[in-house]
């Protein structure tokens, strides 16, 4: 059996009734010569699109606009313990949860490593590292 057929067979399962419309969607990726990785991408795209045909589509085309995304997101699922929001992040960090009264430099100056409000203003949190401010920064 070939790795296209044993493809068939899974969207057949997956997606029932709509495994023809499954299969052109997915046989859409892996035409062109930057389309890397054609069978181990298909197969990320069919186990994030969960026999949903719009995800399989959003999937497909988010693999053709660069399918390292397709492939972190398959191959390497969020972390359940991972922060869902900015005030998760916050208190596992230590920063202040009250983002109209965020921490002030002088409140973080003594630890070590934190992120703080960003004092050049290029982004909601930068990272200073104890000694100075890094260029790692996040919103």
């Amino acid at each position: 059996m070939g790795v296209v057929d044993d493809l068939e067979e899974t969207v057949r399962a997956a997606f029932g009734p709509a495994s023809e419309d499954a299969m052109a969607v997915l046989m859409s990726y892996g035409g062109e010569t930057w389309h890397r990785e054609p069978d181990r991408v298909r197969r990320a795209i069919l186990t994030l699109s969960d026999g949903d045909l719009d995800a399989l589509r959003h999937w497909t085309d988010t693999a053709k606009e660069d399918y390292r995304d397709v492939l972190l997101f398959a191959e390497y699922p969020p972390n359940p313990d991972d922060p869902k929001t900015p005030g998760e992040l916050r208190a596992r960090i230590g920063m202040p949860n009250d983002p109209d009264n965020p921490a002030t430099f002088e409140e973080v100056q003594g630890r070590q490593g934190h992120w703080a409000p960003d004092p050049f203003g290029d982004a909601q949190w930068r990272w200073h590292d104890g000694k100075r401010w890094t260029d790692q920064v996040t919103d």
